[in-house]
Formats: C-alpha cells, structure tokens, sequence
C-alpha cells in the first residue's frame, strides 16, 4: 500500500514536471516508445527520492522511539534484567546495576550466580531452570552476596530474533521488607514468652470476636487446649457468669470493642464443663489502628484462692466472735453445771439405784451431761481453747467415735487404715468429737443406708508428714450454693440440727495445725479429706488409766483450800471433798487464798492440796494465785480448775506450776482420781 502511494505521489510529480519543463508537442518526438522509457524513469527517480526520505523519517522516529525505551528501562525504579540458559547477564538497567552494587559494564556477560548468597546458589540454579521450561511467569526470594539484601524474582522465558532462549526478570528489593518481618517475628516471640510469663489469662480475637492468640494460663483456667479453641468464637469458649445474676457476661465483653467501655463486675464466675467454678477479675479491650478495629484483648485473672482466703479469714472472723461470746457464756454455764453436778452426784451417793429418786437424778446426770456437750461444743472453738495435746493413735480414736456414733444405725462401716500409721499430737476429746460429727453428718446424709468409708494414710512431704483421714459417704451430697456455707456458725440444712457439727470440726482442725477439705456432689455423696500434722518419732501416750480402787479408803483426810469465786461451786466442791473425808476451807479470790495459805504454813497446819479456779474477774485469778503460793511453799500441791479459760494454761498446766488439771464441770468419781494421783505423788 504504502509503495503503490509513492508510486502515485512519483507520477504525479512527474507529470506536473513536464509539463512546466518539457513543452513538447506530439509533433516533436520521434517515437512514442522514447516518451514512455523517459516517463518511466523519471517515476523511478522520484519515487526513490520519496523513499528514502521515508526511510530517514522512519530512522529518525525510531531512534528517538529506542532513546525513549532505553531510558525507560535503564531509569524504571524496578531492576530488569536479561539472563541466557547459563544466566550469564545480557543486559540489565541502572536500577538492577545499583541493586547489585556493580556497574552496568561490568555487569555485562558475567554470571547472575556470583552475586547470589551461596546459602541460596541450588535454589537459584533451579529457579532459572524451571522459568526456562515454564510458559508463565515465576518467582521466588533470595538473599544476594552483599550488604545482607534480600530480593524478590519474578521471572518469563523469552526467545530472541535468533529463536535463542532467555530470561527476563525483574528483581525487587525486598530488604526492608524481610527486617520488617524479621522485626514482627522477635515481637511475636518476645509477646508470646511475655504471655507465658504472666500468670493471668489472655484471649485475642480478631474483630469479628474469633479466637486469635491465648496464652497458657488462660488454657489452665478453661481446662481446654489451644488447638480446641483457636479459630472459635469467643461466646462458645469463654463461659463467664455476673456471680449475682447468673447473666453470662462474654456478650458484654464483645459489646466493648464497638461500644463505650463497658462497665464489667469486680469479680465473675468462669464455669467450665464438669469443673469447680472459678472467681476471675476480668477487664477487656478493643485493639485499634487508628479509626479501624482490629480485634480485642481479653485479660482475666484467677482470684479463687484470693477468695477461699477471704472466706476463710470471715469464717475466722465469725468462730472468733462467736468465740467470744461462747467463753462468757461457757464460764458461768459451767460454773452452775459444777454446781448441780456435784449436787446429783452426792444425791446419788445415799441412794440405791433401784431407789425411786436415784433413777430421776440419773435422769437429771444425762441432761447435765448433755448440756455439757453442748457446752463443749461452744468451747471448742471460743477464744483461748487450744487442744491439750499428747501423741495419740489415730485409728484407736477413729474406731471409738465411729463405733459409738453409728450404734443402732443402719449405716455400713468400712474402715481402711495403713498397718504403719503415725501418731499425731492431738486432743483424744477433740479429735474424737471431730469424727463423731463428720460420722453422725453421714449418718443423717443416708437415711435409708448406705456405706460409710473411713480411711487413714500417711502422707510424707519434703520437710513435714502428716496423717489423712477421709470419710466418704453415699448420701445426698451438698448443693454447691451450700458447699461454701457448711462451716460458718448455725449454718444448717437439716429440719433438725445445731448447725455447730461442721463448724466445731473445722474450729478442732484448725487449732491442731490441720486442714479440712470438702468434696461434694448432688445424689453421689461427700468426701471429707482432713490432714493432721504427725509426729512419727513420738512414743504413744498411754491412754489406759489404771482404775483406782476405793480410793475414799485409800486416802488418809486431808486439808484442801478451795478458791472459786462462785458460791454454788465452792459450796458443791466443799461438800464433796467432806463426804470423801477431807476437810475444806474456801477463798473468794487469790488474795484471800494466798493470805490463808500463808497463814496455815506458818502455823504448822499447812494444806495438803489447793483447788483454785483458774479465772476470777476483777480480783488475782488461780495462776497467779499459784505463783505467790510456790514461794511461799515450793512443794506446794495445786490442782488449776476451769470451765474457760482465755489463755493455754489448761492445755500446759505443768508449764505454770500445777500439779494437775480438772475441767468443769467434772464428776465425783474425776474429782476422786485427780486427788488420788496428786496426794500420792512425791
């Protein structure tokens, strides 16, 4: 096309020439076939002209066309490069040049491999092997030989005008990019040892409120594995409760990442399946970039020790208070009770049991004797009644209270103790009164019977052993609503009971340095785990007293001074000692006693035995009393007498100067035993 035009653009020149420059006439030329090689050439010469002025034009656009390319590819801000099937460097821009740290001449015909890390030499060789087999494009990363740069390949096979195979390939610094990564990795690490490290639990989600990140306590605390809960939503894996309400509060946590803050509970419940309920703190947060929500932070923190240790400190609170108050009432309880005891016991004396009035009084000696327990009870955990103490066997105590307790019962017994049990440093009184409450606990538990199982090991640990007991029954169990209750003071769920069995217990084992744990659940049972501290190299008390025969005969009289402030147990006290053939002679208080003690010893009539009480208010009570009487008589014989006390003089009487002790309100036949021992004492 292009050649019949300037084929037509020449003859039309042409034809304008001759007629401006050739005037000839038909006439003048010879032959037409003259005028026909001339027009010819003269076409010819004009259309050369015209394509070689073509051609310079066709030239000079396409040089200015290959200036524009070169500087195209030589000033992109993205490295190119040609390879042949060796990789040896072809042609590459300024770009690439910079990139390698070379020039562009030296870069020419020298292989690409030398300036590729070696550690990345086989992935190259193959990399450049597979773009030349590939029709499509390829890439790949590598790190080069200097300055520590990283690149990314992107890689089509290509052939030249020669049908010659080559690559071409763009090359990008991905140096910053790979630092930048690098960065991210040392943060993700340093943030998962951070999580690891802390103790509270962390939960990321992204913003749709899926699971992202948790940390292992946050796994401990919801009993579950990180491959259970990543990629899961945060409603169905985190069951947290209003402690109050029962509302579950992880809505509301959600809630937080679009709304204000929301104002969350000081402490929650986090219920797991088949799991104790855990009290948490909780706080949550939403994880921004600028205006964009990325997701958010769930922080929560175990406080259920914090909170047994809260419980326990008000249950303590509670025993001390109604300590107190149980001490007042026990000390002049028992004060009237050693009264009317030492009434009946003498009353029964002059009568014979098959008498109409002995079997009343005997009557009467049950409840007294059933006042006293309950007496006991309050006593056992008022302030200043600590257990007097003495190596015992714990499986001999076990077996009484059991035995006694379910006699008449329904109740199966089974009893499993070690043949090698240790000793404990224990309260008999105490110890068995704690087993006899937990037993008569599961008695009630199972009114239509059942198995009670009680059993005892030995428990050794790095600096100390100790003894536990477990008593486990079939029974209804204890509602967890109740469970955290069972201990505080008239707390009961039965239509009949004090609601002091469970509270005497825990007061007994705590004053032993013991610890008590309850176990329960709905229709299956309960389990009451105690841990008493051992003494594995204490000899065992002798716990058989020998009977002490006649001892009213036995004893020749003596001259006992009696100091009570009470008038009903002087008088009652008195009157016993006479009708054992002593003689007694009563003070108010330690003033009045030490002043007659004095007087007696300094006139050759000394008392042979003194009974103080151990508290008298407002005057000089029996221990100090004591201590004024050693000095005068440093073989004094003093027997301390007590329903209350407020310090553990009882449970150590020796430690303060006494030669024995009696705990009101005690029996005529006690009060014989005790004189005996004493009065035949060195």
């Amino acid at each position: 096309m292009v050649q019949q035009n300037i084929r037509q653009m020449a003859e039309a020149v042409i034809s304008e020439t001759l007629v401006q420059t050739w005037d000839i006439s038909s006439e003048q030329l010879a032959a037409q076939e003259l005028r026909q090689i001339l027009h010819e050439l003269r076409v010819h010469q004009i259309e050369l002209e015209m394509q070689n002025e073509e051609l310079r034009r066709v030239q000079v656009s396409l040089a200015q066309t290959r200036k524009e390319y070169f500087d195209l590819y030589n000033f992109a801000p993205v490295a190119y490069l040609t390879l042949d099937r060796q990789g040896l460097i072809h042609n590459i821009n300024l770009c690439g040049a910079d990139l390698l740290d070379r020039t562009q001449r030296y870069l020419l015909k020298r292989p690409f491999l030398s300036h590729v890390s070696p550690q990345y030499h086989m992935q190259f060789v193959e990399y450049l092997d597979e773009v030349m087999k590939c029709q499509g494009r390829v890439q790949t990363e590598v790190g080069l030989a200097i300055n520590d740069r990283y690149v990314a390949l992107d890689a089509v096979a290509a052939t030249t005008e020669h049908q010659e195979l080559i690559c071409r390939m763009a090359m990008t610094d991905i140096t910053h990019l790979r630092q930048v990564e690098q960065s991210l990795r040392v943060e993700k690490e340093q943030l998962n040892v951070t999580l690891h490290a802390i103790a509270d639990g962390v939960i990321v989600t992204n913003a749709a409120g899926v699971v992202r990140l948790i940390n292992p306590p946050a796994l401990a605390m919801l009993k579950t594995t990180e491959a259970a809960v990543l990629g899961q939503p945060l409603l169905s894996i985190l069951p947290i409760f209003d402690e109050k309400t029962n509302q579950c509060l992880t809505p509301l946590l959600l809630q937080s990442m679009t709304c204000p803050p929301v104002m969350l509970p000081q402490t929650a419940l986090l219920r797991t399946t088949d799991h104790a309920p855990l009290w948490v703190t909780l706080s949550a947060s939403p994880i921004q970039d600028g205006a964009t929500l990325l997701g958010m932070i769930v922080v929560f923190h175990d406080e259920t020790v914090k909170r047994q240790q809260q419980a326990e400190e008000l249950r303590t609170q509670k025993l001390e208070a109604l300590g107190t108050l149980a001490g007042g009432i026990a000390h002049d309880f028992n004060n009237l009770l050693a009264g009317f005891f030492g009434r009946v016991d003498i009353a029964r004396r002059f009568l014979s049991p098959e008498h109409r009035a002995y079997r009343s009084l005997d009557s009467a000696m049950r409840s007294l004797e059933r006042a006293t327990g309950l007496t006991a009870q309050l006593l056992t955990f008022a302030q200043g009644g600590d257990p007097i103490k003495e190596p015992l066997s714990v499986e001999d105590i076990i077996t009484e209270a059991a035995n006694f307790s379910l006699h008449g019962s329904n109740v199966k017994l089974h009893m499993n103790f070690v043949s090698d049990l240790y000793p404990v440093a224990a309260d008999r009184g105490q110890i068995g009164q704690a087993i006899s409450n937990l037993v008569i606990n599961a008695q009630q538990a199972m009114p239509t019977g059942g198995i009670l199982t009680i059993a005892a090991q030995n428990i050794e640990q790095a600096t100390d052993c100790y003894v536990q007991i477990t008593v486990q029954d079939e029974g209804v169990g204890i509602a967890p609503q109740h469970l955290a209750h069972i201990f505080d003071p008239y707390f009961t769920t039965k239509q009949k009971g004090s609601g002091l069995g469970l509270t005497v217990t825990h007061s007994i084992i705590q004053k032993h340095n013991g610890t008590i744990a309850v176990d329960s659940k709905v229709n299956q049972g309960t389990t009451v785990t105690i841990c008493l501290p051992a003494c594995p190299h204490c000899r065992q008390a002798d716990t058989d007293t020998a009977p002490v025969t006649d001892p009213i005969d036995a004893l020749p009289p003596a001259r006992i001074l009696v100091v009570d402030d009470e008038e009903v147990v002087r008088e009652a006290l008195v009157e016993a000692l006479d009708m054992l053939g002593h003689q007694a002679i009563f003070a108010v208080d330690g003033e009045e006693a030490v002043e007659a003690y004095r007087n007696a010893h300094a006139g050759n009539a000394p008392y042979d035995l003194v009974i103080t009480d151990l508290t008298i208010p407002g005057s000089m009570g029996g221990q100090a009393a004591t201590q004024a009487i050693l000095q005068i008589n440093p073989a004094a014989k003093v027997i301390v007498s007590s329903g209350y006390a407020t310090d553990p003089v009882l449970a150590n009487y020796e430690q303060h100067g006494f030669a024995a002790r009696i705990v009101k309100p005690y029996r005529l036949a006690e009060l014989q035993t005790t004189l005996h021992r004493v009065l035949q004492s060195d």
